[in-house]
């Protein structure tokens, strides 16, 4: 009975433990329930780009293999060639007479031509590594500039509401006025045209955000479920002293040097290749043959033979030639890229300045004339001395104004951010945007 109750709680704890690591056996891990999908966020910041892209995107870990297959590569480069075994038997037709040997061949490489193997396989190990890098580069770029379209329009938006809130309560003056018979009817239809219009853009702005937002969760490669959040819009320009920066750390220019280098030893190996691998044998033979008057009589012999070939016909030159146009060729493309980058990154610093200064000027002359005009404006339509035309021509240009100003900010960070990509180093780390 005793046996009986202890094979019952035995049972009972291996079943309830098979329940508890069900999914573990077989080094399966367990998903992710829908519940903790859900609960992903993520606070949308041009700082925190780079964060994102290196965490989720899916193409920056297909890149990763290619590092891969360069190692596999440089695990078989610069490796003898196996040695090969070698039989041979002879006879004469009543099998009297024999001869049977057996023997190792080896082939040994000469003028360093493994070591330039391995030297080209180690060099474009670390080319992978940049180009991995120089594509983390280009992912970043292309997610910051949707980031600032997706900041701009959320500021775009946040601006509209507030002229709405103003619109409305502008509207409601008017209807006051007119409902004391102070004010026209036509006023109120004109001043609630207004509102209307704005309420139109208001939803037109929230469809564009949600779109870049779709965009942008695909691009860092983030769930549908996952929320974005953005707590601060982008801030005023403040241009920063670049001009140390040449651009030549940049990923894609070291990875082209190091194209260059390995062509180099290309060269190197393409010559070491013109000597082919001379090959060395060992053997042993038995055999057994009729020496006249003793008999049949069997010897044994070892012998050693040597394989060199001869660069006569065939000396690699196509290859070499070949290889040093390839050097040549990369050494070109680096020094069009170099000044390339170093144009863009001069051309992008003073289009950053240009629109940085324009900025300053829409924010601390042009807004605060048009806010006190349109103020002006409304307080002599309240008093009965100005058309609401007037009021109306004033509230849309300061309108048009602070819709210029968010454009300008957003044009000076699609600059900021063309030329982060030009040097290859993106500012992230700080609290805000």
């Amino acid at each position: 009975m005793k046996n009986d109750i202890l094979c019952f709680i035995l049972v009972s704890l291996v079943s309830q433990l098979a329940q508890g690591q069900q999914g573990a056996i077989g080094g399966q891990p367990r998903s992710k329930t829908s519940q903790e999908v859900k609960q992903l966020k993520e606070v949308i910041a041009l700082n925190r780009v780079p964060h994102l892209v290196r965490q989720y995107h899916p193409q920056l870990r297909e890149a990763r293999f290619l590092v891969e297959e360069a190692r596999g590569r440089l695990m078989n480069a610069g490796r003898w060639k196996n040695p090969s075994l070698v039989s041979s038997y002879l006879s004469d037709p009543d099998h009297r007479e024999v001869v049977g040997s057996l023997g190792f061949n080896q082939a040994f490489p000469v003028a360093g031509r493994l070591r330039w193997e391995k030297a080209v396989n180690v060099t474009l190990v670390d080319a992978a590594e940049i180009e991995v890098a120089d594509v983390e580069r280009r992912l970043i770029a292309e997610a910051k500039r949707l980031t600032v379209r997706v900041l701009s329009i959320a500021a775009q938006e946040s601006l509209r509401q507030r002229q709405l809130k103003l619109a409305q309560e502008f509207a409601a003056t008017v209807k006051r006025l007119a409902d004391r018979g102070e004010g026209s009817r036509l006023d109120v239809g004109q001043a609630r045209l207004q509102e209307t219009e704005l309420e139109l853009e208001v939803h037109h702005l929230d469809h564009e955000l949600q779109r870049l937002l779709g965009q942008l969760r695909i691009l860092m490669g983030l769930p549908p479920e996952c929320e974005l959040t953005f707590r601060a819009q982008l801030p005023h320009p403040q241009p920063k002293d670049g001009s140390g920066k040449l651009g030549l750390e940049r990923a894609d220019y070291r990875a082209i040097e190091k194209r260059v280098e390995a062509a180099r030893q290309e060269v190197e190996w393409e010559l070491a290749r013109r000597w082919q691998d001379v090959t060395v044998g060992v053997f042993a033979q038995v055999l057994r043959e009729v020496d006249q008057p003793i008999g049949l009589e069997n010897e044994q012999r070892v012998g050693l033979q040597v394989s060199v070939p001869l660069p006569i016909w065939q000396r690699n030159r196509g290859a070499v030639v070949e290889k040093r146009a390839k050097a040549a060729r990369l050494q070109n493309s680096l020094a069009a890229l170099g000044n390339e980058i170093r144009n863009d990154i001069a051309a992008t610093r003073s289009v950053m300045k240009t629109l940085a200064t324009h900025a300053d000027e829409v924010r601390d002359e042009l807004l605060p004339e048009a806010r006190q005009l349109v103020s002006q404006l409304e307080d002599a339509y309240r008093s009965g001395q100005a058309e609401i035309l007037a009021v109306l021509r004033v509230r849309h240009q300061r309108m048009e104004l602070e819709g210029k100003y968010l454009m300008a900010i957003e044009d000076y960070y699609l600059a900021l951010v063309r030329y982060e990509t030009a040097t290859g180093v993106f500012e992230e780390g700080k609290t805000h945007p």
